[in-house]
């Protein structure tokens, strides 16, 4: 009788079987890694964007009779602005509300890509966006306007409604 041969080791089709599924894991892992990294920095941005938002609604609540309007369109490229000087204790309503807008505009400026304020007045309430653009956003396509806000298709915005 015949004994039946024990199979002594591995074919080389399971071989390349197993280099095929290891390396599509190891593809899909590092895409994962990418798009965690991509919704980390956007989620920061957003967190910046509300931190901005809050801080500007606080002065003007503050400041209520400042005139804390300031309606000029989405410009990702507008430049730093000079803060105008006055001691906090001598300066008129309006001169704190034009120092907070520039410390503030100045702010989002540096901690946000295009960073970039606009605020209108509605009755007693002030509607608030903070602006700016995400260097990944433009390779999906997908327009991004922020509604009533001045802004081009591709800037991502926080809007904040104060009543005062």
């Amino acid at each position: 009788m015949l004994k039946p041969h024990a199979q002594g080791g591995t074919s080389l089709l399971e071989v390349l079987i197993a280099v095929v599924l290891t390396s599509g894991a190891i593809m899909a892992a590092t895409l994962l890694y990418g798009n965690a990294l991509k919704f980390s920095k956007m989620a920061q941005s957003q967190g910046i964007a509300a931190d901005i938002a809050v801080e500007i609604a606080d002065r003007m609540r503050a400041n209520l009779p400042g005139n804390y309007q300031y309606t000029q369109n989405y410009s990702a490229t507008s430049p730093t602005e000079s803060v105008p000087a006055c001691a906090n204790s001598n300066c008129t309503a309006a001169e704190m509300a034009a120092r907070d807008l520039a410390e503030v505009r100045n702010r989002a400026r540096q901690a946000l890509p295009g960073g970039f304020i606009r605020i209108t007045n509605d009755g007693n309430a002030r509607n608030i966006w903070v602006m700016w653009t995400d260097p990944d956003d433009d390779k999906d396509g997908a327009t991004k306007t922020c509604t009533g806000a001045g802004a081009n298709a591709n800037a991502r915005c926080i809007a904040l409604r104060v009543a005062l």
